[in-house]
């Protein structure tokens, strides 16, 4: 075959890519044979709370719980997140990664965009993200279970947050439910850990 366009090889693309320090390459494909390149970054520091059973990042995010008016619980390991800055709707999705996951700088929860949901630290108003806007990208569905990952977290049809729901019946405490706990739907995620 012979290839004299000007183009940069994949070798090289993957090469440029791989000497980004700590940015994530996943190709997506598209409806044809060709392939595209997505670059996305890392955040690290999403934790598991003990209370409303949420997915929390706290940085510079207001830190209210869904529990009465106390702060996130946060307990268990540290899990690592894909994203995105492109503003673009549901940017870098791929078969087997979700994105319109944001950071809400009101309660710190990951919540899915599309639903503004109900923020404990907005007086169950809808969620709030944080700037700069980010799109994050949560694995789900993937069988078997990759060793690096942790299953069953879910998105809430109440609050719109990302829970743990492996403790279910008991589903944690809601904003938008009250004590009936998260109400779930939709993809099993696969949250990566980054150290236990």
């Amino acid at each position: 075959m012979d290839d004299s366009s000007n183009s940069p090889s994949r070798r090289a693309l993957l090469a440029a890519g791989l000497g980004a320090g700590s940015v994530a390459l996943s190709v997506a494909t598209a409806g044809t044979a060709d392939a595209m390149l997505t670059v996305n970054w890392s955040q690290t520091d999403w934790r598991f709370c003990g209370q409303c059973y949420c997915l929390v990042r706290l940085g510079d995010a207001k830190n209210r719980c869904s529990l009465g008016s106390r702060t996130h619980w946060l307990v268990g390991w540290n899990f690592r997140l894909d994203y995105t800055k492109d503003y673009g709707p549901h940017a870098g999705e791929t078969p087997h990664k979700q994105s319109a996951w944001l950071r809400c700088s009101y309660c710190a929860v990951l919540y899915y965009k599309d639903f503004g949901g109900s923020c404990p630290g907005r007086a169950g108003a809808v969620h709030k993200t944080t700037v700069p806007f980010v799109q994050f990208l949560v694995p789900h569905d993937v069988n078997p279970v990759p060793r690096d990952r942790q299953s069953r977290w879910r998105f809430c049809t109440k609050c719109s947050a990302m829970y743990f729901d492996g403790y279910a019946p008991d589903r944690g405490v809601c904003r938008g439910n009250g004590t009936l706990g998260h109400a779930p739907a939709g993809n099993v995620f696969q949250l990566p850990i980054y150290h236990y």
